[in-house]
């Protein structure tokens, strides 16, 4: 293989790396905000949001690049902050990274 062309692959190596550690600050800020400033008492009705609403200003801050639509439900499937033992610890997840 040229060298040239070798240079360029290892170039690739890193790419799109600060996307994913902008994915990974959105869950850890998702997780805190979550469990210490949402308010599952208070309904959309009475001017509160849902947990999806609090996603998507979240995502706005960390990953304008991939805001959810309305439709997501990810949420729904993120069992780490909510039943994977995470509880509220999500955040330090990028720090062992």
């Amino acid at each position: 293989m040229p060298e040239d062309m070798f240079e360029k692959l290892k170039e690739q190596k890193t790419f799109n790396a600060g996307m994913m550690s902008c994915r990974q600050l959105l869950f850890g800020q998702l997780d805190m905000e979550l469990h210490s400033n949402f308010d599952a008492e208070k309904g959309e009705q009475e001017g509160g949001q849902s947990i999806f609403d609090v996603h998507r200003k979240m995502a706005k801050k960390y990953t304008p690049y991939s805001v959810p639509i309305p439709e997501d439900r990810f949420l729904c499937t993120f069992s780490h902050i909510f039943a994977g033992g995470y509880s509220a610890g999500y955040y330090s997840y990028k720090v062992r990274e």
